[in-house]
């Protein structure tokens, strides 16, 4: 059974916050009213954890992992030695919860092991000073007034590369350490959103046979710039979703008519403690990217009409956006976000100036990122030519990582052996990704490894 991710996305991946947050109401949400709270993460080994899990320590650190069989692998005897590194993205994606690399692993045809790794926000303890910096940053973006944003990256000293985020190096450090510990070679890796510039990354020094790089995350831009392409991204899809445009800027006027409905009387709403304010409605439409494209269509159809369950609507898309639980908390989630993004994109001049609509909502959620150095290498600086047989996914309907983020990746894939798949299906489509694998190592579909195209169209 494939599992549910509706209402639970990051800002550059496909699932949000897992054990940490679900099921969490104002009441019972974990340190919500404590400011003094040492810890709101859950433990660092596997005791808790039902589906497959395997630590590994580093530096006195312990990483944890999951290494799977898919359905594939049943047909060797004494199971594969050989190991694909799938990277489901993020950053600020749970692993354990989810049920996603499970079912990953259901579908996979091949004889390999499927390794994923967890990202190390999710063990790491979270002072009362830092959540307390997180929820008054909470506030001032939902309410639009001054961000505390520097106080974020001191408390939660984002300044410690790693410490919630992968770096380059215990990226790389934690993979090397798995391989050896578990006897595997790593033969192929599997990207998605921003696990597309990690693997990347990883491939300057570990070698591989074979690469697939689904919706990724861009090259080369500044903070502005990728805010922009993002936001610009989001509205668009959300323009081709709406039935009732009957302009092309309709959404725009819909988005900007609600939220000054909200600036002049925000509701209160039985389902959670802050207001529904008109930076809700601009979280709302970023998180709407990552939706199928009929609940994408059914978020703007109630958007239009706007009644009680499109205020509900609303609240859920724009909670699971800004990873707001509790009444005012946001998850650390969020601080894995910073330590690998801030870092990325740098430059960011103007992201916490900004006003509450789409664009500037999403920049002033990046405003932690003025505060971040930024020198060092990163998972996103520009890379040489990849050399193995190669899958590149992208959509013209994805609203995450639009058409034009791609374009820097066809130009480094070298001209053998690469394959270029254009999806109907939006962000990061896990369908794309197996019929990359197939292409690629199965060749059941009979496409040719040197062709430059495979299937749909090739950017230029």
């Amino acid at each position: 059974m494939r599992p549910s991710f509706r209402g639970a996305f990051t800002l550059l991946g496909l699932a949000v916050t897992a054990a940490l947050t679900a099921g969490c109401t104002d009441e019972t949400a974990p340190n919500s009213t404590d400011p003094t709270a040492t810890s709101i993460a859950s433990g660092v080994d596997c005791v808790a954890v039902r589906e497959a899990c395997e630590t590994v320590n580093i530096d006195g650190r312990t990483y944890r992992y999951s290494l799977t069989s898919g359905d594939g692998a049943q047909q060797f005897r004494g199971g594969s030695k050989s190991v694909v590194l799938f990277d489901l993205g993020g950053p600020g994606k749970a692993l354990f919860g989810t049920g996603e690399a499970t079912y990953i692993a259901s579908q996979w045809q091949g004889p390999e092991r499927l390794l994923f790794l967890e990202e190390p926000w999710v063990t790491q303890e979270v002072t009362g000073n830092c959540a307390e910096s997180l929820r008054l940053f909470y506030r001032g973006l939902h309410d639009a007034t001054s961000l505390p944003a520097s106080k974020v990256a001191e408390a939660c000293r984002l300044q410690e590369r790693g410490k919630w985020g992968w770096s380059p190096s215990n990226y790389r450090g934690v993979v090397e350490a798995i391989l050896e510990k578990e006897k595997l070679d790593l033969v192929g890796v599997v990207g998605a959103s921003f696990g597309a510039p990690r693997v990347r990354a990883l491939m300057e020094t570990l070698n591989v046979e074979w690469a697939i790089f689904n919706s990724p995350a861009p090259y080369g831009l500044d903070g502005d710039e990728y805010v922009d392409s993002r936001a610009a991204a989001a509205v668009q899809v959300a323009q081709e979703a709406c039935h009732e445009c009957k302009e092309p800027n309709g959404v725009e006027r819909l988005i900007d008519s609600t939220q000054v409905a909200l600036r002049e009387s925000p509701i209160e709403l039985e389902t959670r403690t802050p207001l529904l304010t008109s930076t809700d409605v601009a979280a709302a439409t970023i998180g709407s990217a990552y939706l199928s494209k009929g609940d994408r269509a059914e978020f703007i159809s109630e958007l239009a009409r706007f009644g009680p369950k499109g205020a509900d609507l609303v609240a859920e898309i724009s909670d699971s956006t800004l990873l707001r639980f509790g009444a005012e908390d946001m998850s650390p989630a969020i601080l894995a976000y910073f330590d690998e993004v801030c870092r990325s994109y740098a430059p960011w001049e103007s992201v916490d100036g900004r006003d509450d609509s789409v664009a500037g909502t999403l920049g002033r959620l990046h405003a932690p990122c003025r505060s971040v150095t930024t020198t060092g290498p990163h998972s996103t600086q520009q890379r040489g030519e990849v050399v193995v047989p190669t899958c590149l996914i992208y959509s013209e309907s994805d609203g995450v990582t639009p058409p034009q983020f791609v374009m820097p990746w066809r130009h480094s894939l070298g001209s053998e052996g690469t394959v270029l798949l254009e999806s109907e299906s939006g962000h990061a489509s896990l369908d794309m990704t197996l019929r990359c694998y197939r292409t690629l190592v199965l060749d059941q579909e009979g496409e040719s490894l040197n062709s430059s195209a495979g299937a749909g169209r090739v950017l230029d």
